[in-house]
């Protein structure tokens, strides 16, 4: 089975965050799931793309998914950052996706995201395509806690990373564990 989630969000709670593109973003990536033989698709527009309907939604369907079956996540929409409770940010920030309803208090963080897609069955493959600003680190720590595989960084990116100056120094976005390695990369 393909399971797909689509989150587009033009119009906020907040006044004046509102945009342009994002539903339509939506709306073209539920028809090419379509074309793709996505059947169980889920699309989630401005008033419906709340915290809440879209932690449920990814939850469920990551945890109805069974070896095989492919789960894609789609989020246009903004982005941002917010303070990092748990220590787990290099910059002490952590990504945040800006739902219709969004709380400054209790952001929908990446972490939360983290959490509604661990648990899936062994042979799941999952999908996450965030159209966000702040979403290079929107997927930290998720890659290697769903089994896939660290990729070691190349002369060039560990170059770049030593000419970092320290206070602005973010490997992106998750503490290395082993020196040279990364446990995803975004493009």
């Amino acid at each position: 089975m393909k399971y797909a989630l689509i989150v587009g969000i033009n119009k906020y709670k907040i006044p004046g965050n509102d945009l342009r593109g994002c539903v339509n973003d939506a709306m073209a990536v539920r028809d090419m799931c379509q074309e793709w033989g996505f059947t169980n698709i889920i699309t989630l527009l401005d008033e419906q793309a709340t915290k809440e309907s879209i932690m449920t939604n990814l939850t469920n369907m990551v945890k109805n998914a069974k070896r095989g079956d492919k789960v894609l996540y789609y989020h246009s929409g903004h982005g941002t950052q917010v303070p990092d409770l748990n220590g787990d940010e290099l910059d002490g920030l952590d990504e945040a996706l800006v739902t219709h309803d969004f709380d400054w208090d209790d952001p929908f963080t990446d972490d939360i995201l983290a959490r509604c897609l661990r648990g899936h069955r062994k042979g799941v493959q999952l999908y996450l395509i965030i159209d966000t600003c702040f979403s290079g680190g929107g997927a930290k720590g998720i890659t290697n806690k769903l089994g896939t595989r660290t990729l070691p960084l190349t002369e060039n990116q560990q170059s770049l990373l030593r000419k970092t100056p320290k206070r602005s120094s973010r490997p992106f976005g998750r503490k290395p564990k082993k020196k040279g390695r990364q446990r995803h990369i975004f493009l």
